[in-house]
């Protein structure tokens, strides 16, 4: 098994050397500023803990800081904590990510199948794979955290026991969540497919992060009741002497202040935790791995479902154009990854109506601002959260074909067509959302019909630009050949069609409002100037990058 593991790894170290030796110029250049840049936040870190340590301890000792420390709690007993919060805080995300990290890693990696039709036991893939995977955290450990304590164990004058147990505690530090995690993933891989397990973490990470963003939207009323000595105990609180991080941590200090008694205890435990339940993997692995990656060729394929168009969806899309716009609105919903990337500006927007809801007094005739600013706010607000979604299905239009595109290149249709059909679809968004989004600001603030007219035909107005600027660069700019959902958007379409639809959003907004507030004293010739100057501006948005993208799509060699 260790024979077959160093084959693999080996060959991969030479791939990796041949494809940086071999590569171009700039590729190189980078790479080596990457790594000059990666030396220079290490040495800053290890300055920068160091300085913290040090000077908490000077401030400790004077006359004027004193009494404000006996408040806090003893310095020593926080130092002390440190490298056991530190170890958790990092071990959290690594246990959080693990499953999603087994997955892509043992199943869903692209040079499996050549792996495992070589003459070695799948155990020796299972373990090349595992450590292999491990190079990125190693590499964020060793860059981040190694410099930064290594800094504070000086700072505290720690013997060279504590940097050698230091060295150890993050070489194993990562064994213990990735192992439950790849442990967990084998278990789950035999009941649910493994393209299919990985669309469900995609959504289960989507709400995650949508838990996350609510949080940080109200850490600023927590932050309110929290006071320097309060805040210090409850920290202390996670300094928890039962998790295998404490036990990685007593060993860092044990070993720093020359406690072989403490070491060999401390140590022991945070081997058989780490080392221990890596062991396991690799005994469990051949079974478990294998069944799991067998049953991956059986999910494949499937049953086609056909669905029956009702005359009436007939007679709404007619056409080529029709035909796009249905086969993209019956897979759009099948792709669970694309479909969170949808829903998940939805619940942001969803999150911001509560906090107005919860947060304004929408009766009170003093809103903080004149009624117009808080309208065009709202305004802001929605079309923001349009925008994110209209990208999305702009810059991936084309990019969702995938190779199968040609079918759609060599069918008697036009270019233009195609586009037309994607730029409805990017429209779509601004048409739906945009429309609930102003009965909202309706309901709220009761303006004037006038008003919530114009802030109606701003929402589709803008829809249309932004719409065709992410159509016309996802076509000029297509990528076809994506493993992931994830990947469809190419480097140039993303980039270059972000900046232009912030930039058009931007000054459709100062067209349309800029009248509104200047349009009293310079007459009321400013507005029609105004909104004609939207409309212009729109017009150039929608044609130019559409115009780019059909001209692209004919030269287009599948």
């Amino acid at each position: 098994m260790l024979g077959g593991t160093w084959t693999i790894l080996r060959a991969r170290a030479q791939v990796a050397r041949n494809t940086f030796w071999r590569g171009k110029i700039v590729r190189k250049i980078l790479t080596v500023l990457l790594l000059v840049l990666m030396i220079g936040v290490s040495y800053g870190l290890y300055r920068f803990s160091g300085f913290v340590v040090r000077g908490l301890r000077i401030l400790a000792a004077r006359e004027a800081t004193r009494d404000l420390f006996a408040q806090i709690g003893s310095l020593d007993r926080i130092f002390a904590a440190v490298p056991s919060l530190t170890l958790t805080s990092f071990a959290i995300p690594m246990l959080l990510s693990s499953v999603s990290f087994a997955l892509s890693t043992l199943y869903l990696a692209r040079d499996l199948e050549s792996l495992l039709v070589t003459p070695v036991p799948v155990r020796s893939v299972f373990l090349a794979r595992f450590l292999e995977g491990l190079v990125p955290t190693y590499t964020i450990l060793f860059v981040l955290l190694a410099p930064a304590l290594f800094g504070y164990g000086q700072a505290l004058g720690y013997g060279w026991g504590f940097f050698v147990a230091l060295v150890v505690v993050l070489l194993f530090l990562p064994f213990l969540p990735v192992s439950v995690g790849t442990l967990l993933t084998m278990l789950l891989v035999r009941v649910i497919p493994a393209k299919r397990l990985r669309d469900v973490l995609t959504v289960i990470g989507g709400l995650f992060g949508l838990v996350v963003y609510i949080g940080s939207q109200s850490l600023n009323r927590v932050a309110r009741n929290l006071v320097t000595p309060t805040t210090a105990e409850q920290l202390l609180r996670f300094d928890l002497p039962f998790l295998p991080t404490s036990w990685g941590a007593r060993l860092l200090i044990a070993a720093g202040q020359g406690d072989l008694q403490q070491v060999l205890v401390f140590g022991l435990g945070y081997g058989l935790a780490t080392v221990g339940l890596f062991v396991v993997c690799i005994i469990l692995a051949e079974r478990l791995y294998y069944h799991g990656v067998v049953s991956m060729a059986g999910t494949q394929g499937g049953r086609v479902r056909r669905r029956r168009v009702s005359a009436s969806g007939a007679g709404l899309f007619r056409g080529p154009i029709g035909a796009i716009i249905r086969k993209d609105l019956r897979i759009l919903p099948r792709d669970l990854q694309q479909l969170s990337q949808l829903l998940f500006p939805l619940a942001i927007a969803a999150f911001w109506v509560w906090r107005i809801l919860t947060d304004t007094d929408f009766t009170s005739s003093d809103l903080g601002s004149s009624p117009t600013v808080v309208d065009y706010g709202l305004v802001a607000t929605g079309i923001f959260v349009c925008m994110l979604i209209a990208s999305h299905l702009g810059l991936t239009g084309l990019s969702r074909e995938g190779k199968n595109y040609w079918l759609l290149h060599l069918a008697p249709i036009d270019p233009w067509t195609t586009l037309w059909a994607k730029w409805l679809i990017a429209w779509l968004p601004f048409g739906v959302v945009g429309t609930l989004f102003v009965a909202l600001i309706g309901l709220l603030q009761r303006p004037s019909p006038g008003q919530l007219l114009q802030d109606w035909l701003l929402f589709l107005l803008t829809g249309v630009g932004v719409a065709g600027i992410t159509a016309g660069f996802g076509a000029a700019f297509p990528r076809f050949d994506w493993q992931q959902p994830k990947k469809m958007t190419s480097a140039r379409a993303g980039c270059i069609g972000a900046l232009l639809y912030f930039i058009y959003t931007a000054l459709m907004l100062g067209c349309v409002a800029g009248p509104t507030f200047l349009g009293p004293r310079l007459g009321a010739w400013l507005y029609a100037a105004g909104w004609g100057a939207a409309v212009l501006l729109t017009g150039l948005a929608l044609w130019l990058p559409l115009l780019l993208g059909a001209s692209r799509l004919r030269r287009l060699d599948v």
